[in-house]
C-alpha cells in the first residue's frame, strides 16, 4: 500500500518559504507486506528530497519531519512493542 501523509499546515509553511516545496510534500510511504509476516516500510527523508531547493528555512522544517517520521515508524515497530 503506498499512503501520502501530510499535515496541510506544514506544507503551507513550506510553500510560503519556497512554492517547488510543493512538488514533494505530501509525502508518499510504501508498506510491503512480505509472505504475510513481515512488513517492510519504504519512504524518501523529507530533508532528502527538500535539500536541492538550498532554502535554508525549507530545510529546517524537513529535517523536522524526518525526526517525526523516523519517531512513528519506531513507535509503530513490532520491536517497539516487545
Amino acid at each position: 500500500m503506498r499512503y501520502t501523509i501530510g499535515n496541510p499546515r506544514i506544507a503551507l509553511e513550506m510553500t510560503r518559504h519556497d512554492v517547488r516545496a510543493a512538488l514533494y510534500v505530501p509525502f508518499k510511504i510504501l508498506v510491503i507486506e512480505n509472505d504475510g509476516d513481515s512488513v517492510r516500510v519504504e519512504y524518501d527523508l523529507p530533508a532528502s528530497q527538500l535539500s536541492r531547493f538550498g532554502n535554508a528555512d525549507v530545510l529546517l522544517i524537513a529535517t523536522q519531519l524526518d525526526h517525526k517520521i523516523t519517531r512513528l515508524l519506531d513507535a509503530t515497530s513490532p520491536a517497539a512493542t516487545l
